[in-house]
């Protein structure tokens, strides 16, 4: 009799373990479904408004090449049609226009999408998101005239906006348009002593693509 309550409950340990292993893959499926790794390029230009002087430094308006890789975290979906994830893309820029200069953005956004893109499992052609959080910046910028050179050295974070169109051929990418919606206040210089106060407003267009 002990023999079999033994085999009865060795059953039961194994099945339980089984059901146990079979219900963590599952999970484990599920959070890697909602994971996606999402790369691109964008270009972003940095307006500089001279708070105190009324005029710019700055003949043209600083622009930079980045490339960017993040991630895409769906935290709801309704039958893959309609999501809402967070979505993160850093990214390294250098400038077109002066060298050498370098720029860090880390956008972080609450993004909401319909169609191509809301899940891994959309087949839809086209798809449209929204979203908003912040944006992460360091800027280090050089810059000169005829009498003196300086540099700008800042680091801000301000709320964020983006707006995207999805669209599924061979592969899936995005365009997106991402914007800070204040300005940030800083300086334009590293070393002096009475810096002139400026506003620094970041624009971005990308073309990302989801993998």
């Amino acid at each position: 009799m002990k023999k079999i309550l033994l085999l009865i409950f060795i059953c039961i340990s194994v099945i339980t373990l089984a059901q146990d292993f079979k219900n963590n893959q599952k999970t484990t499926s599920e959070k890697l479904d909602k994971f996606q790794i999402v790369a691109g390029l964008t270009y972003d230009f940095i307006t500089i408004d001279y708070k105190d002087l009324g005029v710019s430094m700055f003949q043209t308006t600083p622009s930079f090449a980045s490339f960017r890789i993040g991630t895409n975290y769906v935290l709801f979906s309704s039958e893959d049609w309609i999501s809402l994830s967070a979505n993160a893309l850093p990214g390294f820029s250098v400038s077109f226009t002066r060298t050498p200069t370098f720029l860090f953005q880390a956008p972080v956004y609450l993004l909401g999408r319909i169609g191509t893109g809301s899940t891994r499992f959309n087949n839809s052609k086209v798809g449209i998101g929204v979203g908003v959080g912040g944006n992460f910046t360091y800027l280090s910028l050089p810059y000169s005239n005829q009498t003196f050179s300086d540099k700008i050295s800042q680091s801000y974070v301000a709320p964020s906006a983006m707006a995207e169109l999805t669209l599924k051929l061979r592969q899936t990418f995005t365009i997106r348009f991402s914007m800070n919606l204040l300005p940030s206040n800083g300086y334009d210089s590293a070393t002096s002593v009475s810096p002139n106060r400026i506003q620094l407003k970041n624009y971005s267009l990308g073309l990302i693509y989801t993998y």
